[in-house]
């Protein structure tokens, strides 16, 4: 058996050895006898195709990448050391910074990953068996793999076939969480981690949002991951109290940005609604376009069904979403009829602590470091933010939510129109 270094030295490329070494010596430990390796047969993947959205015109390539990989030993063990990663430890461990073999070919490398990915279905189909999930859904989740991942690829790399190492972990979560795509999204159950806290008026319904005392934020009201970003700002520090009279804190507008200004609101007024632990319906947004109020509002409503009805013991209280689509810099670039602006308006937005290029590798899929003077401008989203990078505006992500108790007045704007009241006491 080689050992990792000696396995990437014959691939032809040590640059990932600090990630790949990880575990090395446990997966080898059950690295199997039978050769080829079982998700390199062309009985195990090829019925997988189809399920997963792939159309034949990819089984000539990956039935060559297959036997080419089934013919080298180090290429053998790297695959076997990636599908043991992928999916038999209890905890994952990201794969980033793996070589493509170059001895694969250069139209032909990138297919090494999606043999792995591919071996995710007879897994994620046991688990789903043990839930019964309806055929339709797991229909509908294969082909949003598909084009969630290998479609980005492609256009990454200018068609060429493959999946990216940092979207392999999509692979993981369909044998072991609760991701299914439902409609034009996709969704996984999980307790919020947000740092925000939701009120809702007893007896007008308005909704306000405050963020966790201790948080930094900008003199306009946003966040920066990094703290050395913050160096020469005015910023300042939010504040939350919370007892048996009061609710004081710096509210988040729905617009997307928190106000330094302090609110008080009476505590037996308002009712706690949403909080850091509460389990939401966490929503990932797979590419494709097409994202109409209609189509959202569908989506957000099979998603409530679905999850009341098969995990109906995790009861979520909103939808939630973090991504550079709720990015409320869209609204100054994009026109009002925009699919990206009308959802903004319908969902609460509030800010995200944000890297300078968050979220744009998923707008330009431009590997390695962000260029702005060298990344496409193909399409007239990607040539928009580009244009207004180039005026010097620095770039964010955003968070949102939608309490699924105010689903049924999706269409009404109902959090902006209810901003002016429900936070009338900054401006008494």
């Amino acid at each position: 058996m080689l050992s990792a270094v000696e396995v990437l030295r014959q691939i032809g490329d040590l640059s990932g050895l600090d990630n790949v070494s990880k575990l090395w010596d446990e997966s080898m430990a059950q690295y199997p006898q039978e050769q080829p390796l079982f998700f390199l047969r062309e009985d195990f993947w090829q019925p997988l195709m189809a399920p997963m959205g792939l159309g034949p015109e990819w089984q000539e390539p990956l039935r060559r990448t297959a036997a080419a990989i089934a013919d080298s030993p180090a290429m053998s063990q790297l695959a076997w050391h990636g599908y043991w990663r992928l999916f038999r430890p209890t905890t994952y461990i990201n794969i980033s910074g793996w070589p493509e073999p170059p001895e694969l070919g250069e139209q032909d490398k990138g297919l090494f990953y999606v043999l792995l990915a591919l071996a995710m279905w007879p897994l994620a189909q046991k688990y789903w068996d043990g839930l019964d999930i309806p055929e339709q859904v797991r229909h509908d989740t294969g082909h949003g793999f598909a084009g969630s991942c290998l479609k980005i690829y492609q256009e990454g790399h200018d068609g060429r076939p493959g999946i990216n190492q940092n979207q392999l972990s999509w692979s993981n979560l369909y044998t072991r969480t609760s991701l299914f795509r439902l409609g034009r999204m996709q969704y996984i159950l999980e307790p919020l981690r947000k740092a925000v806290r939701v009120f809702r008026h007893r007896q007008t319904g308005q909704v306000i949002a405050f963020p966790d005392a201790g948080l930094t934020f900008t003199p306009d009201g946003y966040r920066y991951a990094d703290p050395a970003d913050y160096a020469g700002l005015d910023a300042w520090t939010s504040v939350l109290e919370i007892n048996d009279r009061i609710i004081r804190g710096n509210p988040f507008s729905p617009r997307g940005f928190a106000s330094r200004t302090v609110l008080e609101l009476p505590a037996a007024d308002w009712e706690l609604v949403l909080k850091d632990g509460d389990e939401c319906l966490s929503m990932h947004i797979p590419r494709g376009g097409g994202m109409t109020p209609e189509k959202c509002l569908d989506s957000f409503h099979r998603g409530c069904d679905f999850y009341a009805k098969y995990f109906p013991s995790r009861p979520a209280k909103a939808i939630v979403c973090s991504s550079w689509i709720f990015n409320n810099q869209l609204q100054d670039i994009l026109p009002p009829t925009a699919n990206l602006v009308q959802l903004q308006r319908e969902v609460y937005l509030f800010p995200c602590a944000s890297n300078r290029h968050d979220g744009l590798w998923f707008i330009y899929l431009h590997n390695g470091a962000f260029q702005l003077d060298k990344v496409p401008r193909q399409t007239s989203l990607q040539r928009s933010i580009a244009e207004y990078l180039d005026q010097g505006h620095r770039w964010r992500c955003g968070h949102m939510f939608l309490l699924l108790d105010d689903l049924e007045r999706f269409g009404q704007k109902t959090y902006l129109r209810n901003e002016a009241n429900a936070t009338r006491d900054l401006e008494a």
